[in-house]
């Protein structure tokens, strides 16, 4: 018979100390956080229909991150990255993180991946990439490539990251500006994510939530999704900050059956 002092001890994945690095990197950076509610009841009812007809659900992370491509490419200073000599870096093609939860020895982990020069990307090639490292995060060279890395002490972590930052242009082989976190997607509940970010944007998806909405001037059912957009105040004004969230807003509510079908090769009742 197990003793009220009874206990069990399971190992601390290593991927995950780079977590509790972004937490003590952040912490010097000024970031604003804006708590959005979209209408993706359109993006929605396509995931739902191709499921049924594809035998596969589309990501919505996916999804997230083609429409944040694009938003970028309309403001670019959102990717912007701030070099040693704190000089602005806006490069011309978008890269951005996306994590994802896989299962690595038996653990589920939370795995960066990095979509490289991803407003050249079509939507169908960024959720096969994405399924891929699910299925595979080893294959795809995420976790071996970090290896060695993780076995530092953390302030020899901490210490290359802040050098490494500085000089984008290498940086940005292995990273990015952008960050897009599904932390919220798994609640049942509505609610935003707090992140805290050593990213100049970070996209956090809370959840989808059924909500009564106006439409038309009619009140009906909409899913709707919690989004938090984290910006680095040190790099990115509050004007450019709140364009780019109304244009990113905006490409999500309109991207409709007709658009997300063109792209994917299914069909779509309008919702």
């Amino acid at each position: 018979m197990r003793g009220t002092n009874s206990y069990q001890r399971f190992p601390f994945p290593k991927i995950r100390r780079s977590s509790i690095d972004a937490g003590k990197l952040s912490q010097h950076k000024h970031v604003v956080h804006g708590l959005l509610e979209i209408d993706v009841s359109s993006v929605m009812s396509f995931v739902h229909t191709f499921k049924k007809e594809h035998g596969e659900k589309l990501s919505i992370t996916a999804i997230l991150v083609h429409a944040l491509a694009q938003a970028i490419e309309r403001h670019p200073e959102m990717h912007a990255y701030l070099d040693w000599r704190n000089r602005l870096v806006i490069f011309d093609q978008v890269n951005i993180v996306a994590m994802t939860e896989v299962d690595y020895q038996g653990t589920k982990v939370p795995v960066p991946f990095l979509f490289k020069d991803v407003n050249q990307s079509t939507l169908l090639e960024i959720h096969s990439k994405l399924r891929q490292v699910q299925a595979s995060p080893v294959d795809q060279g995420i976790l071996k490539q970090f290896r060695w890395f993780y076995r530092l002490p953390g302030f020899g972590r901490r210490l290359i990251s802040r050098m490494v930052m500085k000089f984008p242009t290498y940086f940005r082989h292995y990273s990015s500006a952008v960050m897009v976190t599904p932390i919220g997607m798994f609640g049942n509940q509505p609610g935003w994510g707090i992140p805290s970010s050593t990213f100049t944007t970070t996209i956090t998806v809370g959840s989808i939530f059924k909500k009564p909405w106006v439409v038309d001037h009619r009140i009906l059912p909409r899913d709707i999704l919690h989004l938090t957009v984290s910006i680095n105040h040190d790099i990115v004004d509050g004007a450019p900050a709140t364009r780019f969230m109304r244009d990113l807003v905006e490409i999500l509510q309109s991207l409709h059956s007709s658009q997300l079908e063109s792209v994917m090769g299914t069909s779509v009742p309008q919702y």
